[in-house]
């Protein structure tokens, strides 16, 4: 039975997608069930153990941690949710701010509102950065140990 630390192992060596997808199909067939089982369990085995080790940085009130030289940051991801998607669509209709192209850009679909756009809306038309803020609120999600660089991102 092929060991699934031995398949990662090798992958890291190879950094490489085709090496590793070579590797595996070059397995025997009944190796192949065996090696996704395993796989399946020790991903179970490292959400465990990546749960318990966040739970002792929280204990310990880490921030951050650098190795090699590398700055990691110890924090959750912020977002944004909208309270109100149909009093949102209205203010912001009733702004005159917000072109149709821009709405079709913002509310992709009935449910669902992209950020991306109604942001820099909102960046340059304080009346629009109002209505954002009031329709929408952030829900901070779980602490994970990550780049530094995407804290910055993340913001």
């Amino acid at each position: 039975m092929t060991n699934p630390l031995a398949v990662l192992a090798e992958f890291k060596e190879a950094s490489d997608e085709t090496a590793l997808t070579e590797m595996i199909l070059g397995l025997a067939a009944d190796e192949v069930p065996a090696l996704a089982l395993r796989v399946t369990e020790a991903r179970k085995m490292l959400d465990r153990i990546e749960d318990v080790c966040e739970a002792a940085m929280e204990r310990d009130r880490l921030k951050e941690w650098s190795h090699e030289g590398t700055r990691y940051v110890f924090s959750s991801v912020n977002k944004r949710t909208v309270k109100d998607i149909d009093g949102l669509r209205a203010a912001l209709d009733a702004s005159g701010g917000v072109s149709v192209a821009d709405q079709k850009q913002i509310f992709v679909t009935k449910t669902e509102v992209k950020f991306t756009r109604l942001n820099e809306l909102a960046d340059r038309d304080d009346t629009i950065r109002e209505i954002r803020d009031e329709f929408t609120t952030w829900q901070r999600g779980p602490k994970h140990l990550r780049l530094a660089d995407e804290e910055r991102r993340s913001g």
